[in-house]
């Protein structure tokens, strides 16, 4: 139904209809978030149940954005299936955040406008060869090949077999045989990927012993006190890197050295249970633990 507004001005009657005077509204609808997988993000249709409301007479739809992407510049209509559209679809976008501006236009040139912010959750794999060679007894460093995504970042690992922790980026791990870990990332709205196998192998002391391709390490005194050092045999000649990390698997020192040894009391770190690796050409040469008191 139709209702009438009378106003009287100079004592005349001056009635209008109420849905001319009706304010125009836009809504884009509400801030989302997106996972991109391999083959791209999955489509979405934007704005409201009511893109636009109001106004007077018949409606029109404007969608607009830009993305700098260095050279080239994209727009809505690089990634809507039609600009003009009250709920147009949004198709293959590979960015990290869109925002889109609608405009809802009424027959008499009025406007009114509201935006939508879309993130796009995207991982991003490193060339991290995850492998280590440890002698029967000896730890390991397990590190994840995955990043980015929307943090904060949640982690699981498995198999749950001695293992430091299962739900941490960097756990260490002291297997009684060569077992592959397998590790699950997800992000803050759910976006999960897969990062490499970790492989670690375990070798009896007596076939180690006998090659030249790994370092073999020992911590004496242990617990450590004020004349411990961290020996190690560098038969290759180069610089080793040397990572000290807490039980949580957090990293607290890095020392990169071509010496064959490192005075531990030069080191500053309060009681605990260290675990330590020796990496040389992107992998684990030797691995172990050792006690502060």
């Amino acid at each position: 139904m139709r209702t009438l507004i009378c106003v009287v001005i100079f004592f005349l009657p001056i009635c209008v209809g109420s849905n001319a005077l009706a304010q125009c509204v836009a809504d884009a609808g509400n801030d989302t978030a997106m996972c991109v997988g391999l083959w791209g993000v999955d489509s979405i249709q934007l704005g409201g149940n009511l893109s636009g409301s109001g106004g007077a007479g018949t409606l029109t739809y404007t969608w607009q954005t830009t993305y700098d992407a260095g050279f080239t510049v994209y727009h809505a209509s690089d990634y809507l299936d039609d600009t003009t559209m009250a709920n147009p679809w949004l198709f293959g976008a590979q960015v990290d955040t869109l925002i889109f501006l609608l405009t809802v236009s009424d027959s008499l040139g009025n406007g009114c406008t509201d935006s939508i912010r879309i993130r796009f959750s995207q991982f991003g794999y490193t060339l991290w060869d995850c492998q280590a060679s440890i002698l029967q007894g000896d730890t390991a460093f397990l590190q994840s090949t995955v990043g980015a995504g929307i943090p904060p970042l949640t982690f699981l690992w498995s198999p749950n077999y001695n293992i430091s922790n299962v739900n941490v980026e960097l756990p260490y791990v002291f297997p009684d045989s060569s077992t592959n870990y397998s590790l699950v990332v997800t992000d803050s709205i759910g976006c999960q990927a897969n990062s490499d196998v970790c492989e670690v192998s375990v070798n009896p002391v007596s076939i180690m012993e006998n090659q030249d391709t790994y370092d073999i390490s020992t911590v004496s005194p242990n617990p450590v006190v004020g004349i411990s050092k961290l020996t190690f045999r560098n038969t290759q000649g180069e610089g080793r890197i040397i990572s000290i990390y807490n039980i949580l698997g957090e990293l607290i020192q890095s020392h990169t050295t071509s010496e064959m040894q490192i005075d531990l009391n030069k080191i500053d770190l309060q009681s605990g249970i260290y675990v330590y690796t020796i990496q040389g050409n992107k992998r684990t040469l030797s691995s172990g633990n050792f006690i502060v008191n």
